[in-house]
Parts: structure tokens; sequence; C-alpha cells
């Protein structure tokens, strides 16, 4: 009985804030929509992915300026939703606890999604390293092979 009137009271307390929800959801939209662009531009493009694999293949001081564009997007999308939410909740009751959670974690996940977009991009980016330096039996390596099959389709 007490864990389904906990459940109950979580309910009830969700249906409760639920305007303010979507008031800081509808205070939010467009930051909303920047960080799923951002997460989009940072994912998607396949320059953007050989920039990665670039980045990747170069280290040191590339990969560490791209690191912190990265961050910089991040942080300028948090400290937006934060300077927003913190608005919401002059403006609203902000004693409920759903409210209180969503003010709380929003601008953190909108923040940490296109860095979070990015490190996906990144890991899926790697170059394959299991069969780059083994010969085959016609003599060429594997990467050799891809670069001579590529030359073969333009031609």
């Amino acid at each position: 009985m007490d864990r389904q009137s906990s459940i109950r009271s979580a309910w009830r307390n969700l249906k409760d804030a639920h305007g303010d929800i979507f008031t800081i959801f509808r205070d939010l939209k467009w930051l909303i929509a920047i960080s799923f662009i951002a997460c989009l531009a940072l994912y998607l493009p396949d320059q953007v992915r050989e920039l990665y694999r670039v980045s990747a293949a170069n280290g040191g001081s590339t990969a560490l300026k791209q690191l912190a564009a990265i961050f910089a997007i991040g942080l300028s999308i948090w400290f937006g939703a934060f300077q927003i939410a913190t608005e919401t909740s002059n403006r609203i009751d902000a004693t409920k606890p759903w409210t209180v959670w969503c003010l709380r974690i929003l601008p953190i996940a909108l923040g940490m999604l296109p860095m979070l977009a990015a490190i996906v991009a990144q890991l899926l980016s790697r170059p394959a390293l299991n069969g780059l330096g083994r010969e085959d039996p016609g003599g060429a390596s594997p990467s050799w092979k891809y670069l001579s099959n590529s030359r073969e389709r333009l031609e």
C-alpha cells in the first residue's frame, strides 16, 4: 500500500505542476530548438565527421581547440537556459517538486545535448584500425585497396 500511495502522490504533484511545467517549456522553447539544431549540426554532416576524423588523427592542439569550441557551445546554451529558467522561477510558483526538478534539470540537459551529440559523432567517426597494417593475399593493405577502388569509381 505504501508504494501505491507514493505513486498516487507523485502523480497528483505532477498534475498540480503541469501548468508551471508548460510555462517553463514555453519560455525555453527557442533554446530547446537551438540545442537540437546544434546537436544535428554537430552530428549529421559528413564534413563535420571528417573534421572529427582529422582531429583524431592529428591529435594535440587540433583536438584541444575542437574540444574548447564544443564546450563553449554547450556552456553558452546552458547559461542562456539557466538565465531563462531563473527568470521563469521568479514568475511562477516554484515550490512544487516537479517544477523545481524541471527548473534544475532542463538547463543542464540542454547544455549537455550538443556535447553528447559531438561525443557520439566523434566515436562513430573514428577510423577502423583493425585491418590497416595487415597485408592481404593480393599484396595491398585494405586502406590502399579502398583508395584504388575509389580512384576507379572516379574514372
